[in-house]
């Protein structure tokens, strides 16, 4: 099945700005995109990996829902679901 995936965060003082549907096993998690996207080629590097790891973790959106990583990211996805991550941001 397939699912769309957003990816809006700062990695060091690089900006990330990606979008790609990704083509995942019927009953995946969050966890498992996540895992799956890092062990492919898609990117030079294991972009979520770094990200979860950030002294800020980021923003995770299961269409349009906000889920709490890693305590919800065995949320199961279904076909056409979209999983946005965003880096937090502040200002004022």
């Amino acid at each position: 099945m397939k699912v769309s995936v957003k990816i809006m965060v700062m990695l060091g003082t690089k900006m990330v700005n990606e979008s790609f549907e990704e083509e995942v096993a019927e009953g995946a998690t969050l966890d498992q995109l996540f895992r799956q996207v890092d062990k492919s080629k898609r990117f030079k590097k294991k972009y979520f990996k770094e990200i979860f790891s950030a002294p800020r973790p980021p923003v995770v959106l299961l269409n349009g829902n906000r889920i709490e990583v890693p305590e919800e990211a065995g949320e199961k996805l279904n076909e056409g679901d979209e999983v946005s991550v965003l880096s937090p941001i502040a200002g004022g």
